[in-house]
Parts: C-alpha cells; structure tokens; sequence
C-alpha cells in the first residue's frame, strides 16, 4: 500500500532560497542519493589536505580525497524527487508511495506538539502560516525541526541547546574572483589553519547550478573564533544592519557593515595572508553561534515518534557531519520499514553514532582552544 507522507514546513516559502554553505558529502549521504538517482549528486572531488602556518607556508599536505557539495544542490535534488515522484529507487517502499504520490508538502505550518489518543494514533498539533492551530493524525511522527525543536522541547524538556561560547564566521567567493595564487593554490584542496584561539578551514565546492567546471566552481570557507555570550563583542556581532539581536545566524546580507569592517582587519592581522584575502574579498558573509543539542533518548510512545537530524543530536561544524548524521538515520529508518531491525535498534544505532560525532566535535573546538574550557555545562557532556 505504500505511505500517506505529511510534511510540515514552518517556512512560509514553497521553495527555499539556496544557502551559500558548503556540505561534505559523507558516506551516507553518498548511499542515501544513490537509492533514488541514476546520475551521481553534483560533487567536487577534492584531492588533498593542506595545513598552513601563520605566513601561509604549506608545512603538511596529505593526500585524501573527500567530496563535497552543497546545501542547494541536495535540497535541489530531493525537491526535484518530491515534485516530479519517477522514482527510481529499487525498494518496494519508495516506489510504492513514489506510485501514489502521496505525499502532501505544507508550508508556513510548524508543529508545536505530539499528543497520543490512545489508539495509536498520534495527534500532532501545528500552527498554520495564518495563525490558527490546527492538528493532523498520524502513524508515524519525525520530528525534524531542527536544534531549537518545538516537539523535542516537549518530549525532552531537559535537553536545551547550548552555546559553545564560540562563532562560525562563513562565506562563499566565486572561483573566478579569487586570485591566480589561490586559485592554483587551493581550489580543489581542502585547507586548514589553526592559530592561537581560531581554526580556518577552506574547501572548493559546486558553483550555481551545481556545476563542477573550471572556473564555475565556488570556495567555501568556515573560520571559528571565540565570542562570550552577553559581551559587547558577542552583541555587536548578532546585531544586524536592523539593529535586531539574532539568537543563532546573522544571515548573509544582514551583518553589520562596522563589524564586518573591524572583522577582516582582524583577519589581516591573524590569519595567514591567503585566508586574510579570502575574508576580504567575500561579499555576503555570515556569522552562526555554535550551538550543542545532545538527546538522550530518540524515540517516544513505543516507537511512533522519532526525533532526527538537530532536533535530536547537532555535531558541531568541525566534523562537517550533521546533513551525513541525518542520511544515516534515513538510512536506518528505511531498515526499520523494510523489518530488518526494530524501532529500538534504531534508536540504539542513532544515539551511538550521534554521541561519536558529538565527541569529535567537541575534542577538536577543544584542540583549537575555542569554547573556554572546551566543555560546556549542557546534556552533551553525559555522553562523553
């Protein structure tokens, strides 16, 4: 018979705007798009690892190919899945709900909460673009609204996201726009620096379209440093061009012109000269608090809730694994419709592999002296 599929989008927009962020595309990402795609997802096979020191001078390069991609390109690809349903998948689930294109897609509603009726069932109540409160029936609930969830909030009211006390300064530059030095220089290379309090890390990704060409492609760079929460810096930095105070992003386009300024001369000053360029050139950049969320638990009511993605685990950004950690459960949550493993096997595999990630991240935000201490008071630290 298939699945009846419900998705409730708090976007009011029926097609997200493309994010500039960069994604490498792990394992299971690469098993998840295989299962429905003919054609490989648009990538940038990177082919080394390159560590610079303060003057800009490689002092190790080791030879890795990894893949990456883009927030567009895969949001891309699964839309274009869910509007033109020819599946191609080769298991009888996918093809059977691909058949009867059953699948509804709302948007400006966001779930605020999960009720059992006692039959089953699960009522999940949302709250539609126009205000009212309506609730909808279902067998199965995932709850994937990200590290700020409204249903974890609910199932799990202890687990509350926390600020790591450091910030994700990002941006994307265009292949061409970079200089003959970089580009022969870095453009199909991964890229890291890590000074005193600060990691930067560099990677060439698909350009517009996701296009892999020469001379199309685009540079994706990432450079953390130390912000404390409720400083002046921390303030100045979450303020936008509106005055408005952001608790997470400062999107592109909306930071400060003045902090923007006084962030590229500190760049000038700290990193080494390539990177200092790069930040300079970049047109909208942006900035993000690194937030941990760690559950403890990602199943509820025998099995008819399920908490994914960042509303269940959020790896910090150093591993460049938080869209591979929400494939994977994908992946294994395909097992479970399949009968190959039970709900709980589920739930076992995901939070082991969620608390490894969460590790990770935490060691190396540590390894880089960012975060104070490295560890900060919140659930993430029991599972350590």
């Amino acid at each position: 018979m298939g699945h009846s599929v419900q998705i409730l989008e708090r976007c009011p927009i029926s097609y997200l705007e493309p994010r500039g962020a960069g994604i490498v595309s792990g394992p299971s990402i690469d098993a998840f798009f295989s299962l429905f795609n003919s054609s490989p997802t648009p990538c940038i096979n990177l082919t080394q690892r390159l560590y610079l020191d303060r003057l800009g001078h490689v002092i190790e390069s080791i030879d890795r190919t990894q893949r990456t991609t883009s927030w567009g390109v895969l949001y891309a690809t699964l839309r274009q899945l869910y509007d033109q349903p020819s599946c191609q998948c080769q298991d009888e689930i996918c093809r059977q709900t691909a058949r009867g294109e059953r699948a509804a897609y709302c948007f400006g509603c966001e779930a605020t909460s999960v009720i059992p009726l006692g039959n089953g069932a699960m009522a999940v109540e949302f709250i539609t673009a126009q205000g009212r409160t309506e609730t909808v029936l279902a067998d199965l609930v995932i709850g994937a609204d990200g590290f700020n969830s409204a249903l974890r909030a609910g199932l799990l009211p202890e687990v509350q996201p926390a600020y790591a006390g450091y910030v994700a300064w990002r941006g994307v530059i265009p292949e061409m726009q970079l200089s003959h030095s970089i580009r022969g220089a870095y453009v199909g290379k991964m890229v890291f620096y890590q000074g005193e309090a600060t990691q930067f890390v560099a990677y060439t990704m698909p350009g517009e379209g996701g296009s892999s060409q020469p001379g199309e492609r685009r540079l994706n760079w990432v450079w953390y440093q130390n912000c404390g929460e409720g400083s002046d810096e921390h303030n100045a930095t979450m303020t936008d061009t509106h005055g408005t105070l952001h608790r997470v992003t400062v999107a592109p386009g909306l930071l400060n012109r003045d902090v923007w300024d006084e962030r590229v001369a500190i760049s000038a000053r700290c990193l080494p000269p390539p990177l200092g360029e790069i930040v300079k050139q970049t047109a909208d950049p942006f900035v993000q608090k690194i937030i941990d969320v760690a559950s403890h638990q990602a199943t509820f009511y025998g099995g008819r809730v399920l908490l994914v993605g960042d509303a269940m685990a959020a790896p910090r950004p150093h591993t460049g694994s938080s869209t591979d950690q929400s494939a994977f459960q994908a992946l294994k949550l395909l097992e479970v419709l399949r009968g190959k493993i039970d709900v709980t096997e589920w739930e076992r595999k995901v939070l082991q592999h969620a608390t490894d990630l969460l590790q990770v991240g935490v060691k190396i935000g540590a390894d880089c002296g960012l975060g104070g201490s490295g560890l900060s008071p919140h659930p993430v630290n029991r599972l350590i």
